[in-house]
């Protein structure tokens, strides 16, 4: 095995996935005859190298490896994806899914760039033309299920509980919920909380996110239990869906933090 030859290089035609094992490694026994299964069935999309930890000790301290088994995928020559332990089949193949190569991803990533300042109707349709291609895509279902929440929540109900059954979405789904909730509360009530949600909707509502934000951190300081901490979540609702980095995110999450307290 000629790590250079048959990882780095090879992967800027074909991706590897690299399994560091040891033969003293219970978990490692048990993964490998599965992987390799799954290497035979996909030889076509990617190529199965199994690195010996024991034997190339330099390996292991070169890409961190703590525990084994550990499995990395190489694509152009770089590690772009991992996971450790010895998980089933299912898993494996759902972890493959996600990181190979493929047409469907290829027009997914150029739909996603190309919409990115497009209105939330643009955006819907784009993805609901997406969809009839690829009805199993549960990415494209998450983005337009967001879109829509802005434009025609009560028609997000059934995503929104598909969603859910998808592990990977199980979070985002139940902050679609929460933004739900905001959006089909009349926050009739004539109290200070009730009037600082209202404001939070229209804000939000209108995409202007750090208005809405700051109403919801407003909200948390009047009255922490509303509507079962509504104005708690709905924020961790916004700040994840923008993201951690997100300067929005950096500014007003220390604000977010010491209302809790």
């Amino acid at each position: 095995m000629d790590f250079k030859n048959d990882v780095i290089e090879a992967s800027y035609k074909k991706p590897i996935v690299v399994d560091f094992w040891a033969p003293w490694c219970g978990p490692c026994r048990f993964l490998g005859p599965v992987i390799e299964q799954i290497a035979d069935e996909q030889k076509d999309r990617w190529t199965l190298v199994k690195v010996n930890t024991e034997e190339h000790q330099d390996l292991s301290a070169q890409f961190n490896i703590r525990s084994i088994p550990n499995v990395k995928m190489f694509r152009n020559g770089e590690p772009v994806a991992e996971f450790m332990g010895a998980l089933p089949k299912n898993a494996i193949e759902q972890w493959l899914n996600d990181n190979l190569p493929s047409e469907e991803k290829d027009e997914l990533d150029n739909l996603i760039s190309n919409m990115e300042e497009l209105p939330d109707t643009n955006a819907i349709s784009a993805l609901e033309a997406f969809l009839v291609k690829y009805p199993e895509n549960v990415n494209a279902l998450f983005l337009k299920t967001q879109h829509q929440m802005f434009v025609d929540h009560e028609s997000t109900l059934d995503a929104v509980e598909t969603l859910k059954q998808d592990s990977r979405f199980f979070e985002q789904a139940y902050d679609l919920q929460t933004l739900y909730e905001i959006f089909n509360s009349p926050f009739e009530e004539e109290t200070k909380v009730a009037k600082i949600m209202a404001s939070a909707k229209e804000a939000l509502l209108a995409h202007d996110f750090k208005t809405g934000i700051t109403a919801l951190i407003d909200g948390i300081i009047a009255d922490k239990e509303y509507q079962d901490a509504l104005p708690r979540r709905g924020a961790i609702a916004v700040f994840r869906s923008l993201g951690l980095d997100h300067p929005i995110t950096l500014d007003l999450r220390k604000k977010f933090e010491m209302a809790l307290y």
